[in-house]
């Protein structure tokens, strides 16, 4: 009996796991648009998006587009928010960061008002219960961040979602940075 359990439990554990997990994708920034009052979703491909940028910390991110996410990751196997944010800053920057999403916040200088936020700038969330700081990405301009998304991995998206709308906590410049 109990051999039959294991064996359908990894049946079940190998079935997900494979249904779940898809690199033919391709890594998307999601954006907003409101035409005539409607919330139309477009998708604008990440790296396309990186490109026209073109700014050394950009076209570094490109090659991080994609990666998928991995709780505790700091490579390109799989990263988690901080792991990516800290890679950034450290190879771009020349900056080593707090490891923790939390810790990132201490390290910067809020800033008070998003319109003056700038490229590189950190942006921080809360979207879960209680005040605490759990993920964080990198300004790139205007209202579009890049971040290791939970679900999508490494992508772009707009501080106008409504999502990041509502768990935005804050943003701030990391005090050491360098000009690029």
């Amino acid at each position: 009996m109990k051999k039959k359990y294991l064996f359908y439990s990894l049946i079940i554990f190998l079935v997900a796991m494979l249904s779940s997990c898809s690199s033919t994708k391709k890594a998307t920034y999601h954006h907003n648009r409101h035409t005539n009052n409607n919330n139309n979703t477009s998708q604008i491909d990440a790296t396309k998006y990186l490109k026209d940028h073109n700014s050394k910390m950009t076209n570094y991110c490109i090659s991080w587009v994609g990666v998928p996410h991995k709780m505790g990751g700091t490579d390109k196997s799989g990263v988690d928010c901080s792991g990516f944010v800290k890679n950034v800053y450290q190879d771009v920057f020349g900056i080593t960061l707090p490891r923790t999403s939390g810790d990132m916040e201490k390290a910067v200088n809020i800033v008070d008002n998003q319109d003056d936020l700038q490229e590189g700038d950190l942006v921080f969330f809360n979207g879960g219960s209680g005040n605490k700081v759990n993920h964080v990405g990198i300004f790139i301009n205007e209202d579009k961040f890049i971040h290791a998304s939970t679900s999508k991995g490494v992508i772009v998206s707009s501080l106008k979602e409504k999502y990041w709308q509502n768990s935005y906590r804050s943003g701030g410049h990391q005090k050491q940075k360098k000009k690029h």
